[in-house]
């Protein structure tokens, strides 16, 4: 498997974003991807850690955190673990988006895509930490090891990444 350096070096090019895209439009979603990667003011990918995962019906959801400046610390985790362990179900589902490509995590204000965001703010006492929900209908679309995220026009944006796109 990928190392987070190496895919953070391969996500410079236009072939390694069509690396970890999937779909019909891949060529012409990677070579936007690259550009909004590369122009963006600071990016990275980081290990995404994950704190709890749960299923309804046909669904999966799992809940994880990442840092965009350090590891996170075992002492970091098992807090964000506790704190999210206290959530019903029914707050992930609300919280929970798809895996794939990027979107808006936070905004510069504090603000998350969207109201009630709960989960998320879990980390807000965390320097740089982040608390993310996402879901999918399979269940091993959501083994994660690393989030890639860019900072531009305001927020942080994210983009999950599928172990099966990091075969070397």
């Amino acid at each position: 498997m990928k190392t987070k350096e190496q895919l953070a070096k391969e996500l410079e090019t236009t072939q390694g974003w069509k690396s970890i895209l999937g779909g019909w439009f891949k060529g012409y979603r990677a070579g936007k991807k690259c550009r909004e990667y590369t122009s963006a003011d600071w990016k990275g990918v980081a290990d995404l850690h994950i704190l709890r995962r749960e299923t309804h019906e046909d669904f999966y959801y799992a809940v994880g955190a990442f840092s965009t400046s350090a590891p996170l610390t075992e002492e970091q985790l098992a807090v964000l673990k506790e704190r999210i362990d206290e959530f019903p179900i029914n707050q992930i589902r609300y919280e929970s988006v798809g895996t794939g490509g990027f979107y808006l995590h936070v905004t510069d204000e504090g603000e998350y895509f969207m109201e009630g965001y709960a989960l998320h703010a879990q980390a807000e006492d965390m320097e740089d930490v982040y608390v993310v929900v996402f879901s999918d209908d399979k269940k091993k679309a959501l083994r994660c090891p690393y989030i890639v995220y860019k900072h531009q026009e305001g927020g942080l944006y994210i983009n999950f990444v599928d172990e099966k796109y990091l075969i070397s």
